[in-house]
């Protein structure tokens, strides 16, 4: 998920909060914009996923259409910053960077997860509620720290470089996909790992967040 989402659409569109309220916030693709009218008004619309295979469906299909919507900018608008915000090149790499250390973490033995971060009470909120207190947390500050992108130096070849982003990224979903799926719907209530902003999650919120 991103907190300084700010991609401006294809045909330079604005949004209507109502038509991204369960949007998914890292495939918004821009904050506060609006979807083209040619696309499906159910893009990017991921409902409330909550089982292990409805999480890793959900990361899925959301890359899908965000490769696909990735794909609708011409080269120069990928690469170029939105204002003040991130380019669409800058946001795929992003979460890139924020889904592959949580796909790591995935893979950790469930005695180091419950050593170091001890066992939930056996629940996991829902999607929803995860998504609501990460918004209130942007309230407080939208600094993504670490998990900002580094400077992408010019490169000879651009399209290349849009493949390259887009396959990076579609590798780290994978492998959040496969890790998700490594665990039992009680293991994911149970186990839990740190998130910097919302405190200690179990598995499944995390998952949760990182689809959001």
């Amino acid at each position: 998920a991103s907190s300084t989402i700010g991609w401006r659409s294809p045909t330079g569109d604005r949004t209507s909060a109502r038509r991204l309220a369960s949007t998914s916030l890292g495939w918004q693709l821009m904050w506060g914009r609006q979807l083209p009218p040619h696309l499906p008004p159910t893009m990017f619309d991921i409902g409330v996923p909550y089982r292990a295979a409805e999480l890793a469906h959900a990361m899925q299909a959301l890359q899908a259409q965000g490769t696909e919507l990735s794909r609708r900018f011409s080269l120069g608008s990928f690469f170029a910053p939105q204002g003040t915000a991130w380019s669409p090149a800058d946001q795929i790499r992003h979460l890139r960077k924020t889904t592959l250390p949580i796909s790591l973490a995935f893979y950790l033995p469930s005695g180091v997860l419950a050593l170091g971060f001890g066992r939930g009470a056996g629940a996991s909120r829902p999607y929803d509620q995860i998504r609501d207190a990460y918004r209130a947390s942007l309230t407080k500050s939208t600094s993504a720290g670490i998990f900002a992108p580094r400077p992408d130096p010019e490169v000879p070849d651009p399209a290349r470089r849009r493949e390259a982003i887009l396959n990076a990224w579609h590798v780290a979903n994978h492998r959040f996909a496969a890790a998700v799926g490594r665990w039992s719907e009680a293991e994911l209530d149970r186990y839990r790992l740190p998130h910097p902003r919302l405190g200690t999650l179990t598995l499944r919120e995390m998952a949760a967040f990182t689809v959001y």
